[in-house]
Order: C-alpha cells, then sequence, then structure tokens
C-alpha cells in the first residue's frame, strides 16, 4: 500500500475527522479487515466503510514515539482493531477505546508491566450485539 496513501488517509481521520471513500486499491484487496504495518510518518489509525464491508487498520513503526514506549504499541493495536470492529472513542483513560476529542494519546497506554487497557461493560456488550454468539461459531 502506498506510504502517501496511508498519510492522507490517517490525515483525513485525525486531522478533518472526515471518512473519505474506499480508495479503489482497497477494495479489491480481499479480506474484511486490511492491516498495513509501515515507516510512513503518520498517526496510526483505522477506518471503516460498513457499507463495502471494508476495514483498514493502518499502524505506524514501532520504533518511533509513542509506539516505542512499554505496551504502547499493543494496546495502539488494540485500540485500533476496536475501530475496526465498530467501537468509537471514550473518555476514560484508564479504558482501551479513549481518544479524541478527550485527552487521552498513545502515550497513556504506557506501562511498566505488561498490560492490556480494558474495554468498558458498554463496549463489550456492543461487540456482543454486532457479533452475536450464534454468528462466532458459525
Amino acid at each position: 500500500m502506498p506510504t502517501d496513501l496511508l498519510t492522507a488517509l490517517s490525515a483525513d481521520v485525525i486531522d478533518r475527522g472526515e471518512r473519505p471513500l474506499l480508495p479503489e486499491s482497497l477494495r479489491a484487496m480481499q479480506g474484511d479487515i486490511i492491516v498495513a504495518l509501515s515507516e510512513a510518518s503518520f498517526i496510526s489509525f483505522a477506518m471503516r466503510w460498513p457499507e463495502q464491508n471494508k476495514a483498514l487498520v493502518a499502524i505506524r513503526s514501532e520504533r518511533v514515539y509513542p509506539m516505542m514506549l512499554p505496551n504502547v504499541a499493543r494496546n495502539v493495536i488494540a485500540h485500533e482493531f476496536g475501530h475496526a470492529l465498530g467501537l468509537g472513542h471514550n473518555n476514560d483513560p484508564a479504558m482501551l477505546m479513549c481518544g479524541r476529542p478527550a485527552p487521552c494519546r498513545p502515550a497513556l497506554f504506557r506501562s511498566a508491566s505488561e498490560h492490556y487497557f480494558p474495554l468498558t461493560a458498554e463496549e463489550k456488550a456492543l461487540l456482543l450485539q454486532f457479533y452475536p454468539a450464534d454468528w462466532r461459531q458459525g
């Protein structure tokens, strides 16, 4: 995936809060969730196009700040997959889906011990609503 596309999509999501049309290059890719790992300079993000049953999770290198801080990469990746599955942001810095416009930022995921930040009970219920047990078993 071209790095200029990832950078532009990140700017659309992060800076402008927009969801552009699904790029043709992504439409042609197989899979419902496309994961892009990149060395490009952008803020990690996820974007969904539910009407096309597609999502993109784009993750910046773990060798740059704040991704290089202990536990940040694992929680940023889980956070962005939460968006790909349909979750939005909350404003609780102790929870995984905290984010804009709240003052929560990825550096808050920093932890000296291995730790995944949790989902709220409401977010768990929402995921079960989106993906019911009978669907997951089939």
